[in-house]
């Protein structure tokens, strides 16, 4: 959703739709469409807001808020007229649907919020990425050596996805929010990169924050990854092979005690992404659970 539906074109919409209110006069049909009109705008803005606190802002509390606010404001389409939405016909079970995406933020509250764990620290919601589509990526040592961004730099920006290909060979840098096709990673010829890719970010850490139990949540990732703190391996997560055979959460929660350090870490993420959807797309954040 945030790749079609930007706050640029958001704002658009909510201006036209203001223009037309304004200019709707006495007529009981017209009134009626704007109703509809301002039901349904309601209900996409309410999510985008929820996928934004959720996806961007590690802000569990307002995602659940405002998908309940959307949630609510589609009731009342439904109300309005039954055949203005489907989700009453074919019935809605599991995290796939808006509700149970819903759930899925009330269930990740607690990890932040002292409840259950408590949020040491956010991390960046732009990584740099490199695409290996030959797999060499481990025998020649990615994960142990810092990015070089000397021609990602060079790039007019924004980038196109046109200026990402010609790029391939090199590193680039992307958000931890979409995923990595919505943000150009594509071939020359306009599908969507598959094979092999890593993520990197460095974390900086206090004594404090780096001590004790500590736990990195993946709350949005797809494809079989490996994680790589500080050069070396930890941990590894299979998947089954396309994004829709798995549990739609796609959630990955890894125990990372001792691992990180104070000062700067190099966090490194591989994945293997054999269909379409490629990498993260809600912003990784590092935890201490109740009672580290």
């Amino acid at each position: 959703a945030p790749a079609i539906y930007t706050p640029e074109l958001l704002a658009k919409l909510g201006k036209s739709l203001q223009e037309g209110e304004a200019a709707k006069g006495a007529d009981k049909a017209v009134a009626d469409r704007l109703r509809f009109t301002r039901l349904g705008y309601e209900v996409l803005t309410a999510y985008m807001a929820m996928v934004t606190a959720a996806a961007t802002e590690v802000d569990y509390k307002a995602a659940v808020a405002a998908g309940e606010r959307g949630l609510a404001a589609r009731e009342k389409l439904t109300q309005m007229n039954a055949t203005f939405t489907t989700y009453k016909v074919i019935g809605e079970h599991g995290y796939a649907w808006w509700p149970g995406e819903v759930q899925q933020y009330k269930e990740l509250l607690p990890f932040t919020d002292g409840t259950k764990g408590q949020l040491v620290a956010k991390l960046p919601l732009v990584w740099n990425f490199r695409r290996d589509p030959k797999d060499v990526g481990v025998k020649e040592g990615w994960a142990k050596q810092a990015p070089d961004l000397k021609a990602w730099d060079a790039l007019p920006k924004p980038v196109s996805a046109e200026d990402r290909t010609k790029n391939a060979g090199n590193w680039e840098q992307l958000r931890a929010d979409q995923y990595a096709q919505a943000q150009g990673v594509i071939t020359a010829d306009y599908q969507s990169y598959t094979g092999h890719a890593w993520y990197q970010t460095d974390v900086e850490l206090t004594a404090e924050q780096a001590a004790g139990k500590l736990k990195l949540r993946f709350p949005g990732m797809f494809n079989e990854c490996w994680l790589y703190i500080n050069g070396e391996q930890v941990a590894h997560r299979p998947f089954k092979g396309v994004w829709w055979m798995n549990d739609y959460r796609f959630e990955w929660d890894v125990d990372v005690a001792g691992k990180l350090k104070p000062g700067k870490n190099s966090v490194v993420v591989r994945i293997n992404n054999p269909h379409h959807f490629g990498g993260l797309f809600r912003r990784p954040f590092l935890y201490r659970p109740v009672g580290g």
